[in-house]
């Protein structure tokens, strides 16, 4: 075997400029690069809390991405099952002072959500939206998903 063999699968460096690089390289064709399509931007924020002897839900993640503060006041309405909360409110309650959300017992009763049940949060900052899966809910979602995937 001789040395000229390998010339084809092995570009000699030397052959390459000091500041051209390998592209400059005589017969060496640069490889295309494709086209890595980027998954869509996602702007929302989620989280799986439980919901405290108190009612509220603490989390502090998805009030910041909503820019949600204490004191600021929410409105409530059952839709579909869900809680779906925004600001601003026209009631007297909002964010307690400590930071957390609260779930009036009218909204959760509604809801069908207990104390110390874990609710699925899902905030929408760019509609300063957010809604509240309780727990029955997202087990029908994750079952129907599961069947639809399963072919059943």
């Amino acid at each position: 075997m001789t040395d000229d063999t390998l010339i084809p699968v092995v570009p000699s460096f030397a052959l390459a400029t000091v500041g051209g690089g390998l592209d400059t390289m005589p017969g060496v064709p640069g490889l295309p690069l494709g086209n890595v399509e980027q998954p869509p931007q996602r702007t929302a924020v989620h989280s799986i809390r439980p919901v405290d002897t108190n009612g509220h839900v603490v989390d502090k993640t998805v009030l910041t991405a909503l820019d949600w503060r204490p004191g600021d006041q929410l409105s409530w309405r059952i839709c579909g099952g869900l809680i779906v909360i925004t600001r601003p409110g026209f009631g007297r309650r909002g964010i307690t002072k400590h930071g957390h959300l609260p779930l009036p017992a009218a909204i959760r009763r509604s809801a069908g959500i207990r104390i110390h049940d874990r609710v699925l949060l899902a905030a929408d900052p760019e509609q300063a939206l957010l809604v509240v899966y309780p727990a029955h809910v997202v087990d029908e979602i994750l079952a129907r998903r599961f069947c639809e995937g399963a072919g059943q």
